[in-house]
């Protein structure tokens, strides 16, 4: 962090180990800040999607990985989501242009990290996305998408807040916002299924409710 007058402030390196990197930074609120990358665990070769929450004097606040599968997979661009959390845009995939096979994704998370749902974006199409923004409570995401040619072709994809990409998706969930399903439980999800409409399902154990807090049989408590 660089203060108004080119002072560092405080820097952070990853710890040693198979390998982390950051694509991304996005503003979090009260002060906080998101990175987004990728990072490799240990006994594997290829990165899962990666966040990070950092406070303003750069203590970690959390950090969650995602996995998109087998292939190399990370995190991008970051925006704050309607009824909370946020949606970030994600890559996986190897290789290059023309010949690379690559797949676009939007993931939504809460604020805290856990993963609320994830889309592909263009299915069976080789693609790349890049950026993400919220206009009229719907995530709006950018790209590019090649199918074995030299040209590129720029894509945009509006999505509902439940990951819809249009009406006849969407069914029950047209019109319903984000907030229209929320319930005061922090160890369940709040969704809206296309045929069902607004749903709470529990989570499973270890999904995070709160600061060192988990859910454990459907109650939220302190972590041992």
């Amino acid at each position: 962090r660089v203060d108004q007058a080119g002072k560092t402030l405080w820097q952070w390196q990853a710890p040693s180990g198979p390998g982390s990197f950051a694509q991304a930074l996005a503003a979090a609120g009260s002060g906080t800040v998101l990175v987004l990358g990728g990072h490799v665990k240990d006994g594997q070769t290829a990165s899962d999607a990666w966040i990070q929450s950092m406070s303003a004097a750069g203590a970690v606040l959390w950090s969650r990985t995602y996995d998109l599968g087998p292939a190399q997979a990370w995190l991008g661009a970051a925006t704050r989501a309607p009824g909370g959390g946020f949606f970030a845009v994600a890559n996986s995939g190897a290789g290059t242009r023309p010949t690379g096979i690559f797949q676009a994704w939007l993931v939504r998370v809460d604020g805290l990290g856990n993963q609320l749902w994830k889309q592909k974006l263009l299915p069976g199409a080789v693609s790349l996305v890049s950026d993400v923004l919220v206009h009229a409570g719907d995530a709006w995401v950018a790209g590019q998408t090649w199918q074995g040619k030299q040209a590129l072709e720029a894509f945009v994809v509006r999505v509902d807040a439940w990951g819809h990409a249009n009406c006849a998706d969407a069914g029950a969930c047209v019109n319903v916002a984000a907030t229209d399903c929320v319930d005061a439980d922090p160890c369940t999800l709040d969704v809206c299924d296309a045929k069902q409409g607004c749903q709470h399902p529990a989570v499973a154990d270890r999904f995070w409710c709160g600061v060192a807090k988990a859910c454990k049989g459907g109650q939220c408590a302190g972590q041992d």
